[in-house]
């Protein structure tokens, strides 16, 4: 008897980014600014290495109660578009999409969120089709 085959499937990468937002604090903030951290890192690009990878952003636990996702825009244009729709968690801290990653480049994603005011940021992603 020849041993059992189990079928193999490719399972989209999950890519998981803490974002803090804190209010801009010392001599050089100005009146409502605040600092914006990915991972624990002023700048992100996000290393995409497989089609129909999953990207989540949750803002993390220092994160203010006030500061919600309101949306997510991209450079990429509509009629080349590399990232799904997105989706919002109930409670509005967790943003989640996922990367066709069909072709390779380089282009920006504007997380947007409200305190108050509305506010937007600038993680990037980068696709590398395997």
């Amino acid at each position: 008897m020849s041993p059992s085959r189990t079928p193999s499937i490719d399972v989209p990468v999950f890519l998981s980014v803490e974002v803090n937002v804190t209010k801009c604090a010392g001599p050089v903030c100005n009146a409502g600014d605040y600092n914006v951290t990915y991972n624990g890192h002023p700048t992100l690009m996000i290393e995409v290495p497989m089609r129909d990878s999953v990207i989540r952003f949750g803002l993390d636990a220092a994160t203010p109660e006030d500061v919600l996702f309101v949306g997510m825009t991209t450079s990429r244009k509509r009629s080349d578009p590399q990232l799904s729709s997105y989706s919002i968690s109930v409670d509005r801290r967790v943003l989640v999409c996922t990367d066709v990653d069909s072709k390779p480049g380089q282009f920006d994603v504007t997380l947007q969120w409200i305190i108050g005011k509305p506010l937007a940021h600038d993680p990037q992603v980068h696709n590398k089709p395997g």
